[in-house]
């Protein structure tokens, strides 16, 4: 196997118990980006909206990052009054605030990474991806994660709905997508440019 991206797994990896003891414990959904269009936020919204419907006390919709205005427009015109979303705008400790999330949420329409995937798995977090996010390779629906189809709203509220629902399940899916993004570590990618340097790979 050949390791073209790293992570520096140290600086997300501390211990952390995304278990919850029952399914009426606040789960707290994260997601970090340069938000607009692209990276698929009112599609995740959408879904949000389905969700709260029927979990808004039990749920939590944490999104990180700036906003560009397109998107800022569509989200005070048909998201504002969602119940439960939090702008929390730019964070400085980014591997702080990964420790105080459940599960990680990359609803991308297109995107060649994102690296956003790798420190949430080291940090030890199921990832919900869609099929448009590169690294959605690395998950198996059901082990590390789910993905879905960037479009079906429909489907990631049921994913949520069941992260939700199945918070002992939530605690072994992080600690498989640990395991998981451990293989891609700045050792190993080094080692294997080495190697091709070398002309051996």
């Amino acid at each position: 196997m050949k390791y073209y991206f790293s992570i520096e797994h140290s600086e997300y990896s501390a211990e952390k118990d995304i278990a919850k003891e029952n399914s009426g414990a606040e789960l707290r959904f994260f997601h970090v980006s340069f938000m607009n269009l692209i990276k698929g936020i009112p599609y995740l919204l959408e879904a949000w909206k389905k969700l709260v419907q029927t979990h808004a006390v039990s749920c939590k919709l944490i999104l990180v990052g700036q906003i560009d205005a397109s998107l800022k427009n569509i989200i005070n015109s048909s998201y504002a009054d969602v119940p439960n979303v939090e702008f929390a705008g730019y964070v400085s400790d980014l591997p702080a605030a990964y420790q105080q999330a459940d599960v990680f949420i990359s609803p991308s329409v297109a995107d060649a990474g994102p690296a956003t995937i790798l420190e949430a798995m080291s940090a030890g977090m199921p990832v919900i991806a869609s099929h448009n996010c590169g690294f959605a390779s690395l998950i198996s629906n059901g082990k590390e994660g789910f993905t879905y189809d960037y479009n079906d709203v429909d489907r990631l509220a049921e994913i949520m709905r069941w992260c939700i629902e199945n918070p002992v399940e939530l605690k072994r899916m992080g600690e498989q997508a640990r395991t998981r993004v451990s293989q891609f570590s700045i050792d190993k990618y080094t080692d294997e440019v080495v190697s091709l340097l070398k002309g051996n790979a």
